[in-house]
């Protein structure tokens, strides 16, 4: 575990325990012009990882700016090579074109 964790921060990764003793690892891009995804959590399951990516925008309401998730993918991987070489590829992704356009 203690590989994971170093492996995880040199990523980008916070390490948050839970009050019940339950790990989770959180990383925030938070520029949703700039990287596809706005958050990746790794959450250690039995014997493998629950890799987490989820992507919100900003939406204009009557009142005030909402942030809505719009997208959200669940992978469970196995093998930490993987799941490091998964995270390392989504973490660069970049928006498509039309996305890039409507939010400059």
């Amino acid at each position: 575990m203690m590989d994971l964790d170093s492996r995880l921060e040199e990523l980008g990764f916070c390490k948050k325990e839970g009050k019940d003793g339950s790990i989770k690892y959180f990383l925030y891009l938070n520029d949703e012009s700039k990287f596809f995804w706005t958050q990746i959590t790794v959450t250690p399951v039995k014997d493998a990882w629950q890799v987490t990516y989820s992507r919100s925008e900003k939406q204009v309401g009557l009142w005030k700016i909402h942030s809505v998730v719009k997208k959200i993918d669940v992978h469970v991987i196995s093998k930490i090579e993987t799941m490091i070489e998964e995270i390392s590829e989504q973490k660069v992704k970049t928006p498509d074109l039309l996305r890039r356009i409507c939010s400059s």
